[in-house]
């Protein structure tokens, strides 16, 4: 049974917002704002039902044709029927709706910056089965199999057609990191393979990893200005290089001061704490992770950097020593723990830099702080456009 609705404002996960008397609140995927469509109910819960769109009756004047052939049955994007301009947009309204419903707390704008809309992902995790390589079937383990795919740079889709020849019964996901000349890549959950080895060796990849061998090329070099950057082929780096450098010159800009003690939580490889410590007194970088703590302690190494000092630990564990005039946490998804905000504020560092690619953990998290901090602003780097994904930079400063 259809529907016909007039969809509501955008919601965080790539949804927009209908409330029906009788039916409660539907969050619709497919729809734009003001757009009249028929829908159908596919998930029902004890709140809320999720329901799509398999009708447009009044588009909206932001629809547009998507530009991959896989859009809606891949699953890895959400919003490339919108207009790009408008995705930044919504982006926009739904922070500003998350911190003002979670963190209590209105903000008038929202800065947002970007560069391209496609062929910026440097990284990329695909799934492996009997028909290719590509990715799963939002919601399901179905596997489509693609041979491009336009968020990735060129170098990446240029692997695509040689590796969709692979097959393999025990190999399920792949993962490939490239600097735009060279390419590692990791084979997940699969120990050294003579076969794997030939296959990937011939096909212009500058290293292989398994699960308990590497051959060629361990790490490659990241583009940078002034940094001899290194990640591995297991190490987790930000896969939109070039606006990540934006947010590290963003960053950059409101350090001011030689003696400030930096502590970078959820430190990575360095992307933070490589470039600002030549701004600084001192940076302690914590990282849990022991491959990308490895590729750390490396940068660290091959960049002759003496005040930096790195902590193989989780954020959990640590204990902070001393006074830290600024903090930057950059959490995964699902923000921070009771433990690591508790360990935060025993810190208690003047300022807080949050780099966060959730919105509604960030509001949350924003909240638990604010007895403490009062939040300055927040700019949204649209890391991951044509998805749902809201990567943030707020800033917040220690009350009194």
């Amino acid at each position: 049974m259809t529907l016909r609705i007039k969809a509501g404002q955008p919601v965080y996960g790539g949804y927009t917002l209908y409330r029906d008397k009788g039916k409660g609140i539907i969050f619709v995927k497919g729809a734009l704002p003001e757009e009249v469509v028929e829908i159908v109910i596919e998930e029902r819960k004890k709140d809320y039902s999720i329901a799509r769109v398999v009708e447009i009756i009044e588009p909206s004047v932001w629809r547009v044709k998507a530009l991959c052939e896989f859009y809606g049955i891949c699953g890895g994007c959400q919003l490339q029927h919108v207009d790009y301009n408008f995705q930044l947009t919504l982006k926009a309204e739904i922070l500003k709706d998350l911190i003002k419903r979670i963190a209590k707390i209105e903000i008038d704008t929202v800065p947002v910056r970007s560069l391209r809309q496609f062929n910026y992902r440097y990284r990329a995790q695909f799934k492996v089965g009997s028909s290719g390589i590509g990715f799963y079937k939002e919601g399901t383990r179905e596997l489509v199999a693609i041979k491009l795919c336009p968020l990735m740079i060129h170098e990446i889709n240029d692997l695509l057609p040689q590796l969709s020849n692979l097959k393999s019964t025990t190999l399920r996901e792949i993962q490939i990191a490239s600097n735009g000349k060279e390419s590692l890549i990791y084979l997940k959950g699969v120990n050294f393979n003579n076969e794997l080895l030939e296959y990937f060796s011939l096909n212009g990849l500058s290293g292989v990893a398994f699960e308990n061998r590497n051959y060629g090329k361990e790490f490659i070099y990241m583009p940078t200005e002034n940094l001899y950057y290194t990640v591995s082929a297991k190490s987790f780096f930000q896969t939109n290089w070039e606006l990540n450098k934006e947010l590290i010159n963003k960053i950059s800009e409101m350090i001011d001061d030689e003696r400030i003690r930096l502590l970078d939580l959820y430190a990575g490889a360095g992307n933070f704490s490589l470039p600002l410590a030549s701004k600084v007194k001192d940076v302690t970088a914590v990282e849990e992770n022991p491959y990308v703590f490895n590729d750390l302690k490396r940068n660290i190494e091959v960049n002759g950097i003496k005040n930096l000092r790195p902590i193989n630990s989780s954020i959990e564990r640590f204990r902070p020593s001393g006074h830290y005039d600024i903090v930057i946490i950059d959490p995964p998804r699902p923000g921070m723990s009771d433990r690591a905000l508790k360990n935060l504020l025993e810190a208690s560092p003047d300022k807080i830099f949050y780099i966060s690619c959730n919105p509604s953990t960030l509001a949350r998290d924003i909240k638990k702080l604010s007895g403490n901090y009062e939040l300055q602003f927040v700019e949204i780097f649209d890391f991951f456009p044509n998805t749902y994904h809201i990567e943030t930079l707020a800033v917040l400063h220690k009350r009194g």
